[in-house]
């Protein structure tokens, strides 16, 4: 009979490194984060429930031009298919999955899979 895991983690970030850490803990990156500039303001607050192979992530970011990128690289060492639903709450997004690109603002949805390289960002405001 399988061993059902459990796992709750939480937290907030103020800055990317903390935010590393605590996106990651003592495990392998799933993906690679950063910002372009290092001195741009940067908030983010998770909440993560894993049970058995099933997880539920809610991430709150507050940055400008902040990137999130799963390479091939990480789609072959981080083990595990999973879909991925992606629900954009507030701001907006870009995301490029495979060959395909779009733009993510309130309300959106998107189903991505694990196992294809994904490039994600909130863009750059421009200054009015």
């Amino acid at each position: 009979m399988p061993t059902t895991l459990f796992e709750q983690a939480s937290g907030v970030a103020e800055n990317l490194p903390d935010w590393k850490r605590l996106i990651w803990g003592s495990r392998p990156e799933f993906h690679a984060v950063g910002m372009p500039q290092a001195d741009t303001a940067f908030a983010g607050e998770l909440a993560r429930t894993v049970i058995d192979q099933s997880s539920a992530h809610r991430i709150r970011v507050a940055a400008r031009n902040h990137i999130a990128r799963r390479t091939k690289a990480h789609t072959s060492t981080t083990g595990g298919s999973h879909f991925v639903l992606i629900f954009q709450i507030s701001g907006d997004s870009h995301l490029r999955y495979g060959e395909q690109r779009t733009q993510l603002t309130p309300g959106d949805m998107t189903l991505i899979h694990s196992d294809t390289p994904t490039n994600g960002c909130s863009p750059k405001k421009s200054k009015r």
